[in-house]
């Protein structure tokens, strides 16, 4: 039982170590739609998380 919860433990830290790892990858993409459902402009939620608006990867974002 003891050698199941250490393998399950290990597999939890690696894949929060991969999550950690893609981070600055990853687009935040449920933060952006509660932005602009709030009222922020396209411009003002991508620089609220810290992305450039010119950003040819988040050109398909409304």
């Amino acid at each position: 039982m003891k050698r199941g919860r250490a393998n399950s433990q290990e597999n939890f830290e690696g894949v929060h170590g991969q999550i950690l790892a893609q981070g600055g990858k990853r687009f935040p993409l449920e933060s952006y739609r509660q932005l602009r459902d709030n009222g922020a402009t396209r411009q003002e939620a991508l620089e609220m998380l810290g992305f450039q608006a010119d950003d040819p990867e988040l050109s398909e974002l409304h």
